[in-house]
């Protein structure tokens, strides 16, 4: 995606999670061409969901969600911050 290759140009240095996160909330580029997209209008698309997986040598995953469930619930989305522990619990 062009909009995500310009956000990552714009960044100096190594990329964590979180920037990938915030990367997700873009909504710089408009309604129609960020990456989370509002739409400009009723039949538009909408971005539902957003996701980020880190993954580091030794470490276990952290993963970033955001989603919702219906287009017409904008600013209602749910957010999770998750790491490996949560989807991976210690049997």
């Amino acid at each position: 995606c062009a909009r995500m290759e310009e956000l990552m140009a714009q960044h100096p240095g190594p990329m964590r999670l979180e920037d990938f996160a915030a990367f997700g909330q873009d909504h710089d580029a408009g309604p129609d061409n960020s990456i989370w997209r509002s739409g400009s209008h009723k039949n538009s698309t909408q971005t539902l969901a957003a996701m980020a997986v880190w993954l580091r040598a030794g470490e276990p995953p952290a993963i970033y969600v955001k989603i919702r469930e219906n287009p017409a619930d904008q600013g209602k989305e749910k957010v999770l911050w998750l790491q490996g522990a949560d989807l991976f619990p210690a049997r």
